[in-house]
């Protein structure tokens, strides 16, 4: 596989991640971004991620915002794969995208703030490091916040009952 073939393995899989999580309403798909960051930065993730505790792969990042964290994650993956690591790698940020998608529809929110806030922190974008114990406004499962309640499901009423 040429180098231009990688990159473009790299940004459809960039782009169908995004495109699941922005589909993924009403949460903000930054809010998703950072819980699959939580999962993924972990001292006891596989490598290119994960390694001594002191010194994990995760510390290499040096992005900016969601969108560069999502980049870093799936080229890492794919790099990892490339030079011959395996595929553990790729494998472990598939079950962390699914996860986080699997919390969302289960509603799921306090896993999901807890990964998000840790992802924030260990991504150097806010969460606990800088005090933030709560959810950013902008970040939050607008589920939660709303007035109007979710229906899921409504069953058919028969008879005359009014």
């Amino acid at each position: 596989m040429d180098s231009s073939d990688q990159e473009r393995a790299i940004i459809e899989s960039e782009n169908a991640i995004m495109e699941c999580f922005e589909n993924c309403q009403p949460v903000h798909p930054d809010r998703l971004i950072y819980c699959v960051t939580g999962i993924v930065f972990d001292y006891s993730s596989p490598r290119p991620f994960g390694g001594p505790r002191r010194s994990p792969g995760y510390l290499k990042f040096a992005g900016e915002t969601p969108g560069d964290l999502l980049s870093y994650i799936v080229r890492e993956a794919f790099v990892a794969y490339w030079s011959l690591h395996g595929d553990s790698a790729i494998n472990f940020v598939v079950q962390a995208v699914n996860r986080s998608l699997q919390w969302h529809t289960e509603s799921k929110k306090s896993h999901m703030d807890e990964m998000m806030l840790r992802g924030m922190k260990r991504a150097g974008q806010g969460g606990e490091s800088s005090g933030l114990t709560i959810v950013p406004e902008d970040l939050r499962d607008l589920r939660e916040d709303s007035d109007a309640a979710v229906v899921l499901f409504t069953p058919k009423r028969g008879g005359n009952a009014e």
